[in-house]
């Protein structure tokens, strides 16, 4: 043991497995790995420096790291560093930001410019220097911090500016913070900006030759000027991740010569008419991933789009579509099949598929979804939620075998059906399929046979994780009593049972249906 602990080789290997994983959005799972981490540098002195190189790889708040300074303190409103600053003490704040690579600094850190300042003149060199990710959550545009965290290591930047309530001024600080990335940070290949953008922050966007992914989504671009944007956003041949506004990139497809062939993903919003114009000005070759979110279009356009995507781009893999709802006062609106699923068949390279629909059937039957299946032998994700006719019409529970037999790699499935057991269903009771999340939407009036439903989707899908379904969207009671009665046919589920009864108990509502 004694030798094991003294061979960093194996104490990285070991550490690597506990290596923070979680993204800035899931707080409580980051938090849970960055005490692990915590709790393995204090149990062993063989440990520390090992561990904390990688606690500090990620972090999302300055206080604790400049804590190190005996001069940084509380002054009732916000943070300052006073007095002398010992070299000990500098020497291991360097020590310490030196591992850092990814950072997420807040408005709500409350650290005074002149602080940031100081510490920029005694270190010489950026507060960060091997920095590689950074997200300015920044409430002020015109207080903007964020140069002092500039390095020639940088490749991913998310700004997001708000200005306070009432406040009218120019962004001129975030203007020039794009300028110094497009003068020094060569190897800046992701940018995403979102909130208030004047025209003239665009600028230094042409200048920027290596970027490989562009997100715009939330960005609100004021103001006119010269050149104008579309003259602005013209070098961007080279980018490969593009997620913007309909009206903006037809904007950009406007110019001449600009058809954006290596773009890979694309993600779209606003409304339907331009999206459909847009993808009859796409490149078809390279695309391989497409993201829509319509909040305006009609119901007959829904045809025309899913055509379109087949006939543009024969090698797409993910597809994920949220149409536009049907006005409340209109009776519930169908679309054929035919119309948005048979176009689709033809690509047989689909791993990943969402189709988001409100107040809207798509009557389909268990041949339709055959159909679907064996077009789609690589399949890896499924969901459409449209909504289900007062009759129930939907494909039965027989349709999940197409999907056990024919879809493989499938790992998660959504689909309305009919949960009432069909006379003389036969299915594969040796299934080993490897589907680990399904939700099955059905009509509130139906009566569902419980514990035929669950022997059967156990038997079909034997690693579903049920624990994660449960912790899910459930609200229909039938769907939560089916996960309950599969967790009891499972003989290694019981502390699972005893969990999902207290989630159950807590989160029931007499409403649900």
């Amino acid at each position: 043991m004694q030798a094991a602990i003294s061979n960093r080789d194996i104490i990285h290997e070991f550490l690597n497995q506990l290596e923070i994983q979680a993204s800035w959005k899931d707080l409580s799972l980051l938090r849970r790995q960055r005490q692990d981490l915590l709790w393995v540098a204090l149990s062993c002195k063989a440990f520390v420096d090992p561990a904390l190189d990688l606690l500090w790889r990620q972090i999302d708040s300055l206080t604790p790291l400049f804590s190190i300074l005996s001069g940084f303190f509380w002054t009732g409103d916000c943070y300052v560093l006073l007095g002398s600053v010992p070299s000990y003490q500098l020497t291991r704040l360097k020590r310490y930001a030196v591992c850092v690579r990814e950072a997420k600094i807040s408005f709500d850190h409350r650290i005074h410019p002149s602080t940031l300042h100081r510490l920029w003149q005694l270190l010489r060199a950026p507060i960060l220097p091997r920095l590689r990710s950074l997200t300015w959550d920044n409430g002020d545009p015109l207080a903007l911090q964020s140069f002092f965290f500039i390095t020639t290591s940088l490749s991913h930047i998310d700004i997001k500016t708000y200005p306070k309530t009432g406040q009218v001024g120019e962004s001129y600080a975030l203007a020039a913070f794009l300028d110094v990335l497009a003068d020094q940070v060569s190897s800046l290949r992701h940018l995403k900006l979102s909130g208030r953008l004047p025209h003239y922050c665009l600028n230094a966007l042409a200048r920027m030759k290596e970027l490989r992914s562009l997100d715009m989504n939330g960005c609100m671009i004021t103001g006119g000027g010269d050149p104008p944007m579309p003259l602005v956003l013209r070098p961007f041949q080279n980018l490969s991740s593009l997620n913007i506004e309909c009206q903006c990139m037809l904007t950009i497809l406007t110019l001449p010569n600009c058809r954006l062939d290596h773009l890979v993903n694309l993600k779209l919003f606003g409304d339907l008419p331009s999206g459909i114009r847009i993808l009859g000005s796409l490149a078809p070759e390279r695309l391989l991933s497409l993201s829509v979110t319509f909040v305006l279009g009609k119901l007959e356009e829904y045809s025309i789009f899913f055509r379109k995507v087949a006939a543009r781009f024969p090698h797409l893999r993910r597809l994920q579509a949220q149409m536009p709802s049907v006005v409340w006062w209109l009776p519930v609106q169908h679309v054929d099949f035919a119309d948005i699923f048979e176009p689709l068949l033809s690509l047989k390279d689909m791993e990943n598929f969402l189709l988001g629909t409100t107040d809207v059937v798509v009557p389909m039957d268990d041949q339709d979804i055959e159909r679907l299946a064996s077009s789609w032998p690589k399949l890896r994700s499924f969901s459409s939620t449209h909504s289900l006719h007062d009759d129930g019409r939907a494909p039965s529970i027989r349709c999940l075998s197409a999907f056990a037999k024919l879809c493989p790699s499938l790992e998660e499935l959504e689909l309305p059906v009919r949960l009432s057991l069909p006379q003389g269903f036969v299915y594969d009771a040796r299934s080993r399929h490897g589907l680990r999340l399904l939700r099955l939407l059905h009509h509130p009036g139906e009566y569902v046979e419980i514990d035929g439903i669950a022997h059967i989707l156990n038997t079909l899908f034997p690693s579903l994780d049920l624990a994660a379904m449960a912790r899910g969207d459930v609200s229909s009671v039938t769907w939560r009593d089916i996960i309950r009665v599969m967790m009891e046919k499972r003989p290694s589920s019981t502390s699972l049972l005893q969990e999902f009864h207290a989630s159950s108990q807590s989160s029931f509502s007499p409403w649900g249906i």
